[in-house]
């Protein structure tokens, strides 16, 4: 597939959440109204491509201009403006944008599973910290996929706060939820082998 096309997708995408941002932030008629330096459009840009460096260092090598970078305060108030939903809408509209999919004997083959995620440290963000062995504390998401093993591509997301007791019931919210063709082949490990996961199965066809 040409690059400058995912790309393409890609960035309409986040621009079609953007047009919408009312339904995807805490205060639809206050929030991302006004003019700052860190617009919503900048803002999402700069959140999906963030590695696991310190916030101040992200912002340094996001934004060249002295003259346009944000302070770390400013990102974070601005970032708690923004739902967690407007990323997993940005990655349904991105994944539903290509009709060029392969299938195994008509089957989509999907497989889940967690994994843990390095974020910039916050120290005020009781939820994501953790400590390695040397009792130095970091900041963590775990993140569940529904992962196309065929096509490389994830239909689900569920992000939640560095534990993986909730692995087995994300599953069941994508399931519910349903964000996946509807001929799949969904396949999991032994840990989530449980009783209520294969009624949701049942009850959701």
């Amino acid at each position: 597939m040409i690059p400058d096309k995912i790309l393409n997708v890609f960035n309409r995408s986040i621009e079609m959440v953007c047009n919408n941002i009312a339904c995807y932030c805490n205060d639809p008629i206050s929030d991302f109204t006004r003019k700052r330096k860190l617009p919503v459009e900048t803002l999402i840009h700069f959140i999906i491509q963030m590695q696991s460096k310190s916030l101040s260092s992200e912002l340094c090598e996001y934004f060249n201009d002295i003259d346009s970078l944000p302070t770390a305060s400013a990102l974070c108030q601005q970032r708690d403006k923004l739902d967690i939903s407007a990323f997993q809408r940005i990655m349904h509209l991105f994944v539903n944008a290509f009709d060029d999919y392969k299938a195994w004997k008509g089957y989509h083959v999907l497989a889940c599973d967690g994994s843990d995620v390095n974020i910039a440290y916050d120290e005020k963000d009781e939820d994501t910290k953790r400590q390695n062995s040397n009792n130095k504390p970091f900041s963590q998401f775990h993140i569940n996929g529904l992962y196309d093993c065929i096509n490389h591509v994830f239909w689900d997301t569920s992000i939640d706060t560095a534990t993986k007791t909730r692995e087995c019931a994300a599953l069941i919210e994508m399931i519910t939820k349903h964000d996946y063709p509807v001929n799949s082949i969904i396949t999991a490990d032994r840990g989530y082998e449980k009783y209520n996961l294969i009624a949701c199965c049942i009850e959701n066809n």
